[in-house]
C-alpha cells in the first residue's frame, strides 16, 4: 500500500505544479495550501487524484485519510516526518 502512495497518479504533474506555482505568484504567495485541512505545504508534499483539478490537490496526511485505507498511526508518523523536513509552512 506504502509504494502506491508514490505511483505517478497522485503526484503532481509538472504542468501541474507550474501552474500552481504561477497562481501563487499572482496571489503574492510562496506556497500553496491543502484543499482540505488549508495547511501550507511544500509542494512536492501535495497529492491529488490524477483525473481531478489541481484546485482539489491535497497535503500527503489528508490525501490518505480520504483515498486509501492508511490507519491513522501511519498518518502520524507522516505528518512528524514532515514537520521535520520542513514540509509544513504554517
Amino acid at each position: 500500500m506504502l509504494k502506491d502512495l508514490f505511483k505517478i497518479d497522485f503526484t503532481l504533474s509538472l504542468d501541474e505544479c507550474m501552474e500552481i506555482i504561477s497562481k501563487l505568484t499572482e496571489l503574492g504567495r510562496n506556497h500553496p495550501y491543502c484543499s482540505l485541512c488549508s495547511s501550507s505545504v511544500d509542494i512536492s508534499f501535495m497529492r491529488k487524484l490524477h483525473d481531478s483539478n489541481i484546485n482539489t490537490a491535497m497535503c500527503l496526511p489528508c490525501f490518505l485519510q480520504n483515498h486509501t485505507d492508511a490507519n491513522q498511526e501511519l498518518i502520524d508518523k507522516i505528518v512528524e516526518i514532515a514537520k521535520l523536513r520542513g514540509w509544513y509552512h504554517d
